[in-house]
């Protein structure tokens, strides 16, 4: 038992209802850390079964919460009080708030329960603070762990602030970890605070620190923010903005001399705002003196690929036809700024070193590398059919991307023999299981999406790749089998060939997709 002295009032050692492994003990193991993609949780499994859609970790709070009203936050506010309230907490009662927990999603109802609460006349707040550790360690669901978490904000003292920290650095808990700490700590303290997060995370749970960092920032967390804080796993664009006005991207470039990690975070930053759907750079107030700035320093420090690719992003968006140029961003660019400063990238972009550098950094085994160099190839309008063929005999026969760029370069006399070979390696027949309703997300699924990259391929070759088309056509992904209908609706009917009707009409009498259905049904009656 748990006690809290001096009334005894005590919760058990485990949660009535919980299943497997708290999520605090999963955290401290570290069995899901900074070097995971998309950190994992124990209760992923009962979050996202299977044939559901999973969201990488923070995201479904981040971009798909939504208000769940009052009578949600009331419901719970009062489960709440009822075991806190009684001279023990009863079993019956922590099942029943535990369940209730489970099946909700805490941030839909999170700020209005906590308002509630905390007018709630002579609120047992040493009670409520024990439940509120009790969920935060124990428990083996996120949403209870996070509403332990947002309990804190009421009932929390400074000594919870480790264990904040501990469960903050998951990515899914870290927005309710950060505005916990804002509450308990001093507005300097929790600044650093939010800061260790933001530097132990690296996907939404960045994010989320980095918008709360607020504006009179230490040189130091400015310096971090422009040289790696901006950069996450999830959109670089997020938080370009903010980062850029808030640690004075134009500032920093000012000197005559910065260091590499610096000029190479600038380049990002300005691309990042130039590819933001948010605040860009056209909102950008220092817009023309950072870009103007970092061009200077790039005559003297781009170096490699990467800052190569920052440059021709810089370069096409300064090219832009001169339509686009009109009100807010033709008054922050006027023409004159804009020409010179297309001059001086033309110029750096001019210089013979590059090509070289990209063909050398195509033979790279390391997969980043080669994306870059893929990316440069395409703007210094290099090749890469050998490259990516290369990538495929090398073992990655099921890489859409490579299949793709190696088909969409291709010879047209090369283009059947790449389709046999193709046919070969990914053995499309293996995918014909039967029509379902997948989504096709997942690796389990890599070998369909390939199929579906080869379909995408041959839309206008007509009769070529009918055994991917056959194969789709019986797909378990919805995708598959509508991509497939659209390849013969783009093919005459004298290009199917022998059983590609018949195919095709036994697949719209077993489709259990609508649009899918709608879809071979007119392709049927055209043909």
């Amino acid at each position: 038992m748990l006690p809290l002295p001096p009334s005894g009032w005590c919760l058990p050692e485990a949660v009535p209802g919980a299943a497997g492994q708290s999520i605090h003990a999963w955290i401290l193991e570290g069995r899901a850390g900074d070097t995971d993609a998309f950190p994992s949780l124990p209760d992923d499994q009962r979050r996202w079964p299977s044939g559901t859609i999973a969201f990488a970790a923070g995201t479904w709070d981040a971009v798909i919460a939504s208000e769940a009203g009052t009578d949600t936050a009331s419901e719970v506010g009062d489960l709440i009080l009822d075991v806190v309230a009684g001279a023990q907490a009863s079993e019956a009662g922590l099942v029943a708030l535990y369940e209730r927990l489970v099946a909700e999603n805490a941030l839909d109802y999170i700020d209005t329960m906590l308002t509630r609460l905390r007018r709630t006349g002579r609120l047992p707040k040493g009670r409520l603070r024990l439940l509120a550790l009790w969920l935060v360690r124990l428990a083996s669901d996120r949403n209870p762990v996070k509403v332990g978490i947002a309990l804190l904000n009421v009932a929390g003292t400074a000594q919870d602030v480790d264990l904040l920290m501990e469960v903050g650095r998951h990515d899914e808990f870290t927005l309710y970890a950060v505005v916990a700490l804002r509450t308990l700590l001093t507005p300097e303290r929790a600044r650093r605070a939010v800061w260790a997060l933001a530097q132990a995370t690296s996907g939404w749970g960045r994010i989320q620190a980095v918008r709360r960092l607020g504006t009179d920032l230490e040189p130091e967390i400015s310096a971090w923010l422009l040289r790696e804080g901006f950069r996450n796993r999830v959109e670089g664009t997020e938080v370009a903005h903010l980062v850029a006005t808030t640690a004075d991207l134009a500032g920093a470039l000012g000197p005559p001399r910065i260091d590499r990690a610096l000029f190479r975070g600038a380049g990002d930053l300005l691309v990042a705002l130039i590819h933001s759907p948010y605040k860009g750079i056209a909102n950008y107030r220092d817009a023309t003196v950072a870009t103007e700035r970092y061009l200077r320093h790039a005559r003297r420090m781009a170096a490699d690929v990467d800052d190569l690719l920052a440059l021709s992003e810089i370069h096409s968006y300064l090219t832009r036809p001169r339509d686009q140029w009109r009100g807010t961003a033709g008054a922050r660019w006027p023409s004159a700024v804009r020409q010179r400063l297309i001059a001086t990238a033309t110029e750096i972009l001019a210089e013979g070193r590059w090509e070289p550098m990209v063909v050398a950094q195509l033979a790279s085994p390391d997969r980043r590398l080669f994306v870059a160099a893929d990316r440069a190839a395409m703007y210094l309008g290099i090749g890469t059919f050998e490259a990516h063929m290369a990538r495929l005999e090398q073992g990655d026969w099921l890489s859409g991307w490579h299949w793709s760029s190696v088909l969409r370069q291709a010879p047209l006399g090369r283009l059947a023999e790449l389709l046999r070979l193709a046919e070969e390696r990914i053995q499309p027949e293996l995918i014909a299981t039967g029509p379902a309703l997948e989504l096709g997300l997942g690796r389990q699924f890599e070998r369909h999406r390939a199929v579906e990259t080869v379909l995408r391929a041959v839309t206008k070759r007509q009769g070529m790749g009918r055994p991917f088309v056959l194969a789709a056509l019986r797909s378990p992904v919805i995708r598959d089998r509508g991509v497939a209908a659209r390849v013969l609706d783009g093919w005459d009917r004298r290009a199917w060939g022998p059983g590609l009707a018949e195919a095709l009409r036994a697949a719209m009498l077993v489709e259990p997709d609508e649009r899918n259905r709608d879809l071979m049904m007119r392709v049927l009656d055209g043909a």
